[in-house]
């Protein structure tokens, strides 16, 4: 009965999915739980009963500690193991009573029904999604990507600026320049000094600072956004650690890990051997 009961204890929620946090998981198990057989020649039934209460006494004043891998999960597996090592050695004494085995089913079964959380549960995974939501609209950029950029971009535009004044004030030149009377060159044949090479250069580079500058003002947006949902993220993020730190602070059930050894411990006190 102690093992199908102990399988049920893994429908609480791991923490951590790395495989070394993992492994950090199973070595804090090791060393919290509580084992009931040590070392030495077999103990009778009043000593083996006595054993188990005081373990069952030491498990519920356990704390769990933050981050330490070692949560109800850890502490129900604890329990079960304690329970299935006495059921083992009281079954063969025929000491296992009815009562016991209810009371040990309605124990299990409140611990668990307290644990549950679908509120804060669904807290947790909508606060999961939008997380997972802002990252894969942030993408792979950062800050140094828009300051690279736009500092690339305004070099550019600058450079466009002065190429462009430079050829404006070369048009200009060639305008100002003297030019003989209307007479002279219609008798020497001469036409006015020609611009539009210059003027189709300097259309051109205004198009090319127009573009750079249109990119400026895109670029100035897409970091806007950038700059926002780096906001929701962190926003996303503090209250995900919120959240976790609630439900933490939920399955800690010190009074309800308490009072079912505390019951446990009482029913066991009561077993005797069919010899006794």
């Amino acid at each position: 009965m102690s093992g199908a009961q102990g399988g049920k204890s893994g429908g609480f929620a791991r923490r951590g999915s790395s495989s070394k946090k993992v492994r950090h998981s199973k070595q804090d198990f090791h060393e919290h739980k509580v084992r009931l057989v040590e070392s030495g020649p077999p103990l009778d039934f009043p000593a083996l009963r006595e054993r188990t209460v005081q373990s069952l006494e030491r498990l519920g004043r356990q704390a769990f500690v933050p981050d330490s891998g070692y949560g109800l999960e850890g502490w129900m597996k604890s329990l079960d193991l304690l329970l299935g090592e006495f059921e083992a050695a009281a079954a063969g004494e025929s000491a296992l009573t009815e009562s016991y085995s209810r009371r040990k089913e309605d124990i299990l079964f409140s611990l668990r029904k307290s644990a549950e959380s679908p509120q804060l549960d669904s807290e947790i995974a909508d606060a999961k999604e939008l997380q997972r939501k802002v990252l894969s609209a942030l993408g792979s950029k950062d800050a140094s990507y828009f300051g690279s950029k736009l500092s690339d971009l305004n070099r550019r535009s600058e450079s466009l600026s002065a190429q462009l004044e430079s050829q404006r004030a070369l048009i200009a030149r060639i305008k100002a320049q003297p030019r003989p009377g209307r007479l002279f060159r219609r008798f020497l044949g001469e036409k006015p000094p020609s611009t539009a090479e210059e003027e189709a250069t300097a259309a051109k580079l205004e198009k090319e600072r127009r573009d750079v500058e249109s990119e400026i003002s895109m670029m100035q947006g897409e970091q806007l956004l950038y700059e926002e949902g780096k906001r929701q993220l962190s926003q996303a993020t503090d209250t995900l650690n919120r959240l976790e730190g609630a439900k933490v602070e939920r399955l800690q059930l010190k009074q309800e890990r308490e009072d079912a050894t505390r019951a446990l411990s009482e029913e066991i006190s009561k077993m005797v051997p069919s010899h006794g």
